[in-house]
């Protein structure tokens, strides 16, 4: 069986507005963008790799491949999904006003995103599971998901206490906890980032490499630049 690290990041929400009430344009109740007015914005130039279904746009440091009927993007080789699906209309192509927002124009100009985000102070880490939740397990080795997250968890808090953040812990020992009450956790703590700490499994033993989910723009960005840079 293959394994993934996974990780969701969550940071208080900022608003970034991206985008101008006068491009966008109504798809039932939610509000789209034409792909090529927004990409234009960011310099990025079109080109096919699949005649009608699979375009590119590319600029000197930028790459980002998409699919029509797909919430699946590459960016730079990166797997990054957004919240909707890339869909068609009667002039081209169009992408979700908040996935333009939040996900692809904080990849896009990411500077502008850093300067404005407030500073992180206090970061809650969240070991998954516990209790009588012990996640996925390893049979053979008689291991549970629970008992290398409260690991990881622990370790990862000495580093960024000593570096000098308020770190809060969701569980310090093998406790089972609602999904809300870690939620709740976070919200008492006044947590800048909430991060949550799991082990997947695959069916296939191939399979391995680290998952993250980011809730927040800068985050997404600053995640997948730092990924970049280490492979």
């Amino acid at each position: 069986m293959g394994a993934l690290w996974g990780s969701v990041f969550l940071q208080a929400d900022e608003s970034f507005p991206a985008t101008r009430d006068d491009t966008v344009m109504a798809v039932g109740d939610q509000a789209y963008l034409d792909l090529d007015v927004f990409w234009g914005c960011y310099g990025l130039a079109a080109e096919w790799i699949t005649p009608g279904k699979r375009p590119s746009f590319t600029c000197a440091w930028t790459q980002i491949e998409m699919e029509v009927d797909s919430r699946e993007i590459s960016y730079n080789g990166q797997r990054v999904f957004m919240g909707s699906e890339v869909i068609a209309t009667e002039t081209g192509w169009a992408i979700d006003r908040i996935d333009a927002e939040k996900v692809l124009a904080p990849l896009l100009s990411p500077s502008i995103y850093r300067a404005t985000a407030r500073e992180v102070k206090t970061i809650v880490l969240d070991a998954g599971h516990g209790g009588k939740d012990g996640g996925t397990a390893n049979a053979g080795r008689k291991l549970k998901e629970k008992t290398f997250t409260i690991d990881v968890v622990k370790r990862i808090g000495g580093i960024l206490s000593q570096q000098g953040y308020n770190v809060v812990y969701t569980r310090r020992d093998d406790t089972y906890l609602s999904l809300a009450e870690r939620a709740l956790v976070g919200k008492e703590a006044g947590a800048d980032f909430f991060v949550s700490r799991h082990f997947n499994a695959a069916g296939k033993k191939t399979v391995k490499g680290v998952g993250d989910l980011c809730d927040d723009a800068l985050a997404s960005a600053i995640h997948l630049q730092s990924r970049s840079a280490l492979e």
